[in-house]
């Protein structure tokens, strides 16, 4: 009898235990969870991989703090976006901290494009040496060489997508996004050119992306 008890209370106890852990990564990133938040493979693959046609960014190989912080930015509403807004309020901060780890461990490997050789130029000169003319610092000197991740808050930016880039350049110029650290991007963006912006958002999708 103390023994069938005994072995009530530990089936019991680990039926909580399993209860408490709730979902893992991957089944949150493949069918969502149970709270109503999409899966995020949807929009953003299974791999991260992001799509630059619809502009959804690639999520692979970013830094764990960065995307935390943008997923509790879109649940707060400081940083705007209906959609993602209504998937992060759906998560739990152990959620998006989990999801966090999980991508930024994910293969970034991404296929690069044909460059367009003036774009490319014009994009690379910005990139590397920035435009002082105009008060443009270079993007390398604060997210890292070749655009690869200057800590948590400069995220990689090379081989994000291209449309990706220029859409969230366009926001922090036009104040649409402004959760950037000390406004520093809303402040460079209001100094870039539209054309300007095209350029360096073509140039930067094309590198390689930081390998962990």
């Amino acid at each position: 009898m103390l023994y069938y008890n005994l072995l009530i209370i530990f089936l019991l106890s680990t039926n909580v235990t399993f209860a408490a852990a709730g979902l893992t990564a991957k089944q949150i990133v493949e069918n969502g969870n149970t709270s109503g938040a999409m899966a995020c493979a949807g929009c953003h693959g299974s791999d991260g991989a992001g799509n630059n046609v619809t502009g959804n960014p690639r999520l692979a190989g970013l830094h764990a703090d960065y995307l935390s912080k943008q997923l509790k930015d879109f649940k707060s509403g400081k940083r705007d976006n209906p959609l993602m807004h209504n998937i992060a309020k759906a998560l739990s901060d152990a959620e998006i901290d989990m999801l966090a780890h999980y991508f930024s461990e994910l293969n970034t490997s991404v296929t690069t494009k044909p460059t367009r050789e003036k774009l490319n130029q014009q994009g690379e000169k910005l990139a590397v040496y920035g435009n002082w003319d105009n008060d443009v610092p270079a993007c390398f000197r604060c997210h890292g060489d070749q655009a690869k991740g200057g800590g948590p808050a400069m995220p990689s930016l090379a081989g994000q997508h291209e449309n990706y880039i220029e859409t969230q350049l366009q926001a922090f110029k036009t104040g649409a996004r402004s959760n950037d650290p000390v406004g520093l991007m809303t402040a460079i963006a209001s100094r870039l050119s539209g054309s300007e912006i095209k350029a360096v958002s073509a140039y930067l999708a094309n590198l390689n992306p930081a390998v962990k």
